[in-house]
């Protein structure tokens, strides 16, 4: 927790903490397609990638980057059922690179939905085994998308899935 409360402190106040350079967001997602495999495999979920064969340029920071997008297939593990599945897939739409992370995991209440990027917030359910996080994670992955000028859409609906939409302005 104290981690991820530094990490949110240095977002807000120091910025210079990003590194960024030119890269192809198809090659980067590749490389977390992989990530994700070893992820999700204790409970047989099949990760798949959906990226064009050219490349995508956008400046931004891997590192952040890299903690913003396995945080959501995280995320997308742990409330995925066992032989789920995630999609990871990648567009260009007006001039900005689109990239969703989709589950066939339990979904998100339309009235938790405002509310899952706050600090601290997680969804209890009745019935389910409190997890170990923080609350922490998807007000970092959003606030590292706001440093790169891009945002975070999410798409819901109960006992269908999730969809969280990464938007990122093209280098």
């Amino acid at each position: 927790i104290i981690r991820d409360l530094h990490l949110l402190a240095k977002l807000d106040y120091k910025p210079d903490i990003f590194k960024f350079e030119k890269f192809d967001i198809v090659q980067f997602l590749n490389e977390i397609h992989e990530h994700s495999k070893v992820l999700s495999s204790s409970k047989n979920i099949e990760v798949k990638l959906s990226a064009p064969k050219k490349a995508i340029f956008i400046n931004g920071d891997t590192v952040h980057l890299r903690r913003l997008f396995l945080n959501l297939i995280s995320n997308a593990v742990k409330f995925t059922p066992q032989k789920g599945e995630i999609n990871i897939s990648v567009a260009v739409k007006d001039f900005k690179a689109c990239i969703d992370v989709a589950d066939t995991g339990e979904g998100i209440s339309e009235e938790n939905r405002p509310k899952i990027f706050d600090k601290f917030y997680r969804i209890h359910k009745e019935g389910r085994t409190p997890d170990f996080g923080t609350g922490l994670g998807l007000n970092i992955a959003l606030a590292i998308a706001k440093v790169h000028n891009g945002d975070i859409k999410v798409r819901s609906r109960l006992d269908q899935g999730t969809t969280f939409t990464v938007i990122l302005p093209l280098a």
